[in-house]
């Protein structure tokens, strides 16, 4: 098959070609069953999850995992919008967005030329494709409605503190 299929079924192997990183064997777990997720096949005995939480300490590589997944999302997969949240402003601006950041510089030029990606301020742009950072606020749960694709991926860094609010919008 194409390379392209091949890193939408493989994650892994997408970060390791294009972001030229390594993850480790947890985040290797987690990348296969997003990506299984989004294809109905099992990743947990023969459930196929949906939704996905990590819970562990400072340092371990949270970050860089939700990082790599909106980038391979906004790569692989047409049509795609990725609302990402958090319930402060600086996770978004401050640890998010760097991270991405960090990211998309480490991607060969050969590579970039197909595949024009951006940071901005507040979201990520590569094509119709975004990503969008909006903190939680569980007065204003309608912020986090209205993103309409094929492919929509919701983050929420540091999910315990983000109003149940938020997930029912």
């Amino acid at each position: 098959p194409s390379l392209m299929i091949q890193w939408r079924h493989n994650p892994t192997q997408f970060i390791e070609d294009v972001l030229r990183q390594t993850p480790l064997e947890w985040q290797k777990k987690l990348l296969l069953a997003v990506a299984n997720a989004k294809r109905g096949i099992p990743n947990r005995g023969d459930q196929c999850l949906k939704r996905f939480a990590v819970k562990s300490g400072v340092g371990v590589g949270k970050t860089f995992s939700v990082a790599s997944l909106i980038i391979w999302m906004l790569f692989c997969f047409k049509d795609t919008k990725i609302p990402c949240t958090a319930p402060t402003s600086p996770q978004l601006k401050a640890v998010l967005l760097p991270e991405i950041r960090k990211l998309i510089s480490g991607i060969p030029d050969k590579i970039k030329q197909y595949f024009p990606v951006e940071a901005q301020t507040d979201r990520v742009i590569m094509g119709d494709n975004m990503a969008i950072m909006r903190t939680s606020d569980e007065y204003r749960p309608e912020a986090m409605q209205g993103y309409h694709s094929n492919n929509i991926m919701l983050i929420a860094d540091e999910a315990p503190g983000v109003p149940d609010a938020i997930f029912l919008a």
